[in-house]
């Protein structure tokens, strides 16, 4: 798993690759939340490295949007590959999450909801 981060428009836009699962979910949830706590709230994460998801990276992500609510922020999410959308619909969690396919948009769509 690898995660980079980078600042666009006030938006934290982190792209994970590799599996997101139980290995490795409380790393990825501890630098999520650092990130987070350091900015204003908005992250923007890219799935569209994700190789497998299972319920420890739903819990990674459900976290990092209750992390960002608790700070007046935002969660959404970027390219999300078809396997894990079908996870997020059978979850209902599609309804709970922005999903985006670009990237400039979402960030332009996120700094003004700030």
């Amino acid at each position: 798993m690898s995660l980079l981060a980078k600042m666009v428009e006030g938006v934290e836009v982190v792209a994970l690759s590799g599996r997101l699962d139980a290995a490795n979910a409380i790393e990825v949830r501890d630098q999520i939340r650092g990130l987070i706590q350091a900015g204003e709230g908005r992250v923007l994460i890219d799935l569209s490295g994700i190789k497998f998801l299972d319920s420890s990276g739903i819990s990674v992500l459900v976290g990092a949007m209750k992390e960002a609510n608790s700070k007046g922020g935002r969660i959404a999410l970027l390219r999300v590959p078809p396997t894990v959308r079908s996870l997020l619909e059978l979850t209902r969690l599609h309804r709970v999450f922005d999903t985006f396919e670009d990237e400039d948009h979402a960030c332009r769509v996120m700094a003004k909801r700030a």
